[in-house]
C-alpha cells in the first residue's frame, strides 16, 4: 500500500465522513521541493492522489443522498507568496486579492472566485487549473503555498442548512539555500 493510500484511509477518509455532517476539515501537507508532496496530493498515472480521492468520495456521498439536488459544492484556490501577496488561482486575470484572518470568521478574502462544481470531474479540473497557474508563477514557486477549499452546503429535510469546508493546504518548505538567498 502506497504511503498516500495509508494517509487517505487512516486520516482523511474518517474526517471526510464528518464533513458531510457539517464539520470542517483541514489537511495540511508540508514539504520542500522534490519531497513527494505533489505526488501525494495529485497522484500519478497509476493511482489517484488524495485530492482526487476526496473529490470522488464527496460526490459519491452526495449521490447516495435521496435528493442530491439539495447540495451545493463550491471550490476556491488561493496562492500565498512569501512577500505576503495572495493570488486567486481560479481568476482568469490572476490578480492579487486581499486576505484577512478573523479570529471568529476565519479567512476572509476580497473578491475570491468561488466556483460551483457539479461533478467530481469538474472540481478536479478546477483544482488542476490552479496547478497550471501556479507553474506560471516563475522562479520562486517553491516559496509559495496554496489552499484549495471545497465548501459543501446541504439543505436538511427539516429546512436547516449545514455548511462545511474542506481545506487542503499545500505549504512550501524552506531549504537551507532559500534561507541564504532570500
Amino acid at each position: 500500500m502506497e504511503h498516500w493510500e495509508m494517509v487517505y484511509e487512516g486520516l482523511v477518509k474518517p474526517m471526510l465522513s464528518k464533513a458531510m455532517l457539517g464539520y470542517n476539515m483541514a489537511l495540511i501537507v508540508c514539504g520542500t521541493n522534490a519531497s513527494g508532496k505533489s505526488r501525494l496530493l495529485q497522484g500519478d498515472e497509476q493511482q489517484d492522489g488524495i485530492v482526487c480521492k476526496i473529490l470522488k468520495r464527496l460526490f459519491e456521498e452526495v449521490k447516495k443522498e435521496e435528493d442530491h439536488q439539495k447540495h451545493l459544492i463550491t471550490v476556491s484556490n488561493i496562492q500565498f507568496h512569501s512577500d505576503g501577496s495572495t493570488v486567486d488561482l481560479l481568476n482568469p486575470d490572476n490578480r492579487e486579492i486581499q486576505c484577512l484572518h478573523h479570529s471568529v470568521m476565519g479567512l476572509i478574502t476580497e473578491e475570491l472566485s468561488e466556483i460551483v462544481a457539479f461533478s467530481c470531474e469538474e472540481a478536479w479540473s478546477l483544482y488542476f487549473e490552479g496547478i497550471k497557474v501556479q507553474k506560471l508563477a516563475g522562479a520562486h514557486l517553491h516559496r509559495c503555498s496554496t489552499v484549495f477549499t471545497i465548501t459543501v452546503e446541504r439543505l436538511q429535510t427539516s429546512g436547516s442548512c449545514t455548511h462545511s469546508s474542506i481545506q487542503i493546504f499545500d505549504l512550501s518548505g524552506w531549504t537551507e539555500e532559500d534561507a541564504v538567498s532570500g
